[in-house]
C-alpha cells in the first residue's frame, strides 16, 4: 500500500476511536477514568513506494486527525541504498534523516489539528533509481 493509503488507514483509526469514545460518554459507558482512554490505538502498517528515475519519492496526504498526535516508528526493507527522508505535518511534528540505510528506525510524531485536516508529506530520495521499494510504520495514539 502506497503511504497515502498507509496514512489512510491509520487516520481512519484515530478517528473511529474519537468517534467510540464521544459514543461512550454519551452513553454513560466510559471504562474506568483511572486509566487514559488517550493511547488506545497501534498497529504496523506495510508501505510500498515507487523510486522515479532520480530515485525520489514524493507523497501528500490530508488527514483529519481530531487533534490527536501519532507516535510513529518508520523503515525502510528494501531496496539496499542510502537515503534522505523528510517527513512533515502542517500542525507540527515530523523529522529529516540523512544517511539512512535499510532497517534504519525512524522515530516522529504527527501533530494534527482539531480544527481542519492536516497535510503529510513525504520525500524520499534513495542513491537507486527506477525501483519499488518496501518498509513499514508502526504507529501508536
Amino acid at each position: 500500500m502506497s503511504f497515502k493509503q498507509a496514512f489512510d488507514e491509520i487516520f481512519r483509526a484515530v478517528v473511529q476511536s474519537v468517534e467510540e469514545n464521544l459514543n461512550a460518554y454519551k452513553n454513560n459507558t466510559l471504562p474506568d477514568s483511572s486509566k487514559p482512554i488517550s493511547l488506545q490505538g497501534q498497529g504496523t502498517i506495510p508501505v510500498e513506494l515507487d523510486l522515479d528515475g532520480n530515485g525520489n519519492n514524493h507523497t501528500e496526504s490530508q488527514q483529519y486527525g481530531a487533534g490527536k498526535t501519532v507516535q510513529c516508528t518508520a523503515w525502510i526493507t528494501d531496496p539496499v541504498a542510502t537515503y534522505t527522508i523528510t517527513i512533515k505535518s502542517s500542525d507540527g511534528g515530523g523529522g529529516h534523516w540523512e544517511n539512512v540505510h535499510v532497517n534504519d528506525q525512524l522515530k516522529f510524531e504527527i501533530h494534527t489539528s482539531f480544527w481542519h485536516k492536516t497535510t503529510i508529506t513525504v520525500d524520499i530520495h534513495a542513491t537507486v533509481a527506477n525501483q519499488k521499494g518496501h518498509g513499514q510504520i508502526q504507529y501508536s495514539y
